[in-house]
């Protein structure tokens, strides 16, 4: 998303937190909804920022097939990052293959021979230095591999937020029920039309609510 886009949402928020305080004629239960749906705006823009930010380090990869970035954040502020590729000191993917027309079959055997997923790389920055993970949300620009998400509950992580769908995870509704008997949430990030629809619901139901004061 672009930074003009961002701050358009963030003006919605604005929007949305004044509209609220101004209506103080709401029972309980339309209290409880506004609140709600505030929460509702704050999280997915703070998941937005993560996930551009996740988006932004996938450049960093030397990968010639798949760059991919990856943001471990607990309480708003960022613990980790990764990206895919070789561990430190081995031959990067770009070295060895060219970044157009390369054998696709010869580039997979060594890519799962040699290099590490974004997630796998962040959480083992995170083992080597000592940083809890405990109750954080991964924020990643390409949906997790099952691979990863066998190991991502292992460190604490409680929710998982992705931007991309991935070609090689074959059933995403078994990608969620596996990790949810794990205690994790996993979800794609909103579209920017997905978005605007919520917001409209969100709309439509104050708008209704009003009617019925």
């Amino acid at each position: 998303m672009c930074n003009t886009c961002l701050k358009q949402q963030t003006d919605q928020l604005k929007e949305a937190r004044t509209f609220l305080k101004g209506i103080p004629r709401f029972t309980i239960k339309e209290r409880t909804f506004a609140q709600e749906a505030e929460a509702f705006l704050k999280q997915h823009l703070l998941d937005r920022v993560f996930i551009n930010n996740a988006i932004n380090l996938s450049y960093l990869s030397h990968c010639v097939s798949r760059q991919v970035g990856c943001v471990i954040a607990l309480d708003g502020r960022t613990l980790v990052t990764g990206v895919n590729g070789t561990s430190q000191g081995d031959v990067n993917c770009d070295e060895l293959f060219p970044a157009k027309g390369f054998d696709p079959v010869a580039h997979r055997k060594w890519s799962d021979d040699n290099e590490i997923h974004a997630e796998l790389n962040a959480i083992n920055f995170a083992a080597k230095h000592g940083i809890s993970l405990d109750g954080a949300t991964l924020y990643c620009s390409l949906q997790p591999c099952m691979q990863c998400s066998k190991n991502l509950p292992a460190v604490g992580i409680k929710r998982i937020v992705f931007d991309t769908f991935y070609d090689r995870v074959d059933n995403f509704s078994d990608q969620v029920e596996y990790l949810a008997r794990k205690g994790v949430i996993i979800e794609k990030l909103l579209s920017d039309e997905e978005f605007a629809q919520k917001i409209s619901e969100i709309s439509n139901a104050f708008s209704y609510g009003a009617s019925n004061a």
